[in-house]
């Protein structure tokens, strides 16, 4: 990466000068955050769901979620990034699904304390 920089402003150093550099000021190259992508309708969806359940009375919830273990073929891509920016839009790769091997898990857990774990024998969505 350090490379790809001093070739493409032209610069008179080298590779490992804008090494020290960068890491002087705190920018280390990382492997991107994987994130699916978060668009604006959703986070005010979220906030909605929030503000209209602060009385909820969560104690008598039951939260459920899923989990795919997968074989995946994907490279490592790397960017040079300050501290503490892990999740802002430029740093993250979005997650794509491709052809691969997976196992999906389902859950769930209550005020009371965790629940089953439940292996999915089938292909997972909405329904």
């Amino acid at each position: 990466m350090s490379v790809d920089i001093v070739e493409r402003l032209q610069l008179g150093c080298s590779p490992r000068t804008v090494r020290i550099f960068l890491h002087k000021n705190n920018i280390h190259c990382r492997r991107p955050a994987k994130k699916t992508e978060f668009l604006p309708p959703h986070a005010e969806e979220r906030l909605n769901f929030a503000i209209n359940n602060l009385q909820r009375d969560w104690s008598a919830v039951i939260f459920t979620d899923e989990k795919v273990f997968s074989t995946s073929q994907e490279t490592r891509k790397l960017v040079w990034r300050p501290n503490g920016t892990t999740f802002e839009p430029n740093n993250i790769a979005p997650v794509s699904r491709s052809s691969r091997i997976s196992l999906a898990y389902w859950g769930w857990i209550s005020g009371a304390g965790p629940g089953e774990i439940a292996w999915i024998d089938t292909k997972m969505n909405a329904e």
